[in-house]
């Protein structure tokens, strides 16, 4: 009879560990869809052709801001 205590509370961790693990797994599927969504949305952003031109209105900046500076420097 001293055995079905011991059983009873193997069981339960057992059963509290499956739990756990259950809701870790579910949480990074969740992480795995969330990531993917984003990746996703990323593209679509750098697809647009607002964002190329925004990237090339940057790089221009970024030259003219250089140029500037070197000539100052000179």
């Amino acid at each position: 009879m001293s055995a079905e205590p011991n059983t009873t509370n193997d069981l339960e961790q057992a059963l509290a560990e499956r739990n756990r693990l259950w809701a870790e797994l579910n949480e990074a599927r969740v992480d795995q869809r969330e990531l993917e969504y984003l990746r996703r949305e990323l593209d679509v952003i750098h697809g647009s052709r607002a964002w190329r031109v925004v990237g090339r209105y940057k790089r221009i900046t970024e030259l003219v801001r250089t140029g500037l500076e070197r000539l100052r420097k000179s």
